[in-house]
């Protein structure tokens, strides 16, 4: 995503407003989101199954992407695929809107939207 402005715009679109997206945008979407959901959920598995300690767990910053719009449209529409406590542990967290998509990056906080 990084290579490409292309792909990094359609990530933020989608993030933004995921109902906005085409069909064919939507496919690509997901298949951006996929990649780091998988990892964030199996990461949660290992974290309730006491494989990662509290303080790691709590040091991933994936909370506020997953709590996005976009991804959590994704997982709505994927329920069947993850574990159910992780889609009640997204759904649980606070929503947060990014005005500026590269505020994590610049040392931003979710109040800074």
């Amino acid at each position: 995503m990084i290579q490409s402005e292309e792909v990094a715009l359609l990530h933020e679109k989608g993030q933004r407003d995921p109902n906005s997206l085409t069909k064919g945008e939507k496919l690509r979407f997901f298949m951006i989101v996929r990649v780091s959901v998988n990892a964030y959920s199996a990461m949660f598995q290992q974290y309730r199954s006491g494989q990662i300690d509290k303080q790691t767990w709590e040091s991933v910053a994936f909370d506020i992407y997953v709590s996005q719009q976009g991804v959590r449209k994704y997982l709505n529409d994927q329920v069947h695929v993850y574990e159910q406590d992780f889609i009640e542990y997204v759904n649980s967290l606070e929503e947060y809107t990014v005005s500026d998509p590269v505020f994590l990056m610049t040392g931003g906080s979710a109040n800074d939207t």
